[in-house]
C-alpha cells in the first residue's frame, strides 16, 4: 500500500454530486436565463459574481448580495430534497477511509449548501473537515481553500492528494502543494492538462494501479 498519503480532499460540486444543473436553473430563474453553453463560464464565480454576471452588471450592490443569499438557500433546498451524488463517490469514500486516510471537502460553495447537501447524504460523519465559501478570505482558485483543509487535518500538504473536476480547482490544490486527480465530467481532458492525474470517472480512478497501491486490496 502507498503510504505516502495520509489525507484525501474532495471538491463538492462537480465530484461529490452532480449540481450544475441546480446552480444553473437557481441563477437562471432568480436573475435571467443562463444557458449550458454559457454556463462553463461561471466556473470558480462565487453566487455573488454570478449574479452580478447574469445580470450584466446593473443591480446595485446591496441587490447582488440580497439575491446571492436567496439562490444559495433556494439551492440548498433543492440539492437536500434530491442530493445528486456522483456515481461512484461513496465507494471512493469509503474506500479511503478503510485505508486509513482523513477526508476532508473543500469547495467554494456555501456553507449552508454543503451541509445541507452532506447530510442529506449521510455523508458528514465520513468528512473530519469541511471548508466551505464563508471558511476562508479567497475562494477558488486562490489556494486558501486547500490549505485550510490540511492545516484543519493537521496533515502536510505533500502527504495529501485532491480530487478536482476543474482547472480552477486543480490550480488552488496544487498551489497549496498537495497531489491533484482531475476527473473528467465538467472540462475536458485538456482544460485539466495541469492535474497530476486524470481519470474520467470514479470507476475508472478506483480501476487504476494508483488507486490500487493507495488502498491496498480492500
Amino acid at each position: 500500500m502507498n503510504q505516502r498519503y495520509k489525507a484525501a480532499i474532495f471538491d463538492f460540486d462537480g465530484v461529490l454530486v452532480d449540481s450544475a444543473e441546480v446552480y444553473r436553473r437557481a441563477l437562471s430563474e432568480a436573475v435571467s436565463p443562463v444557458s449550458r453553453e454559457v454556463w462553463p463560464r461561471l466556473y470558480g464565480m462565487t453566487t455573488a459574481e454570478a449574479v452580478v454576471f447574469a445580470s450584466g452588471g446593473t443591480l446595485p450592490e446591496s441587490r447582488v448580495e440580497t439575491m446571492a443569499v436567496e439562490i444559495d438557500q433556494r439551492v440548498g433546498k433543492l440539492l437536500a430534497e434530491a442530493p445528486p451524488a456522483r456515481e461512484g463517490a461513496l465507494e471512493t469514500i469509503k474506500d479511503l477511509r478503510l485505508a486509513g486516510l482523513h477526508l476532508a471537502v473543500a469547495s467554494s460553495a456555501s456553507r449552508l449548501a454543503l451541509d445541507a447537501t452532506l447530510a442529506a447524504l449521510g455523508w458528514h460523519a465520513h468528512f473530519a473537515v469541511v471548508v466551505g465559501r464563508e471558511d476562508v478570505a479567497h475562494p477558488k482558485p486562490h489556494p486558501d481553500a486547500y490549505a485550510r483543509a490540511v492545516r484543519d487535518l493537521g496533515v502536510p500538504p505533500g502527504e495529501a492528494f485532491a480530487i478536482e473536476d476543474t482547472d480552477i480547482g486543480v490550480r488552488s490544490a496544487g498551489g497549496a502543494g498537495l497531489f491533484t486527480v482531475a476527473l473528467g465530467g465538467t472540462q475536458t481532458r485538456g482544460g485539466l492538462r495541469r492535474a497530476d492525474l486524470y481519470f474520467e470517472t470514479f470507476e475508472t480512478l478506483r480501476g487504476s494501479s494508483w488507486y490500487r497501491g493507495l488502498v491496498g486490496s480492500l
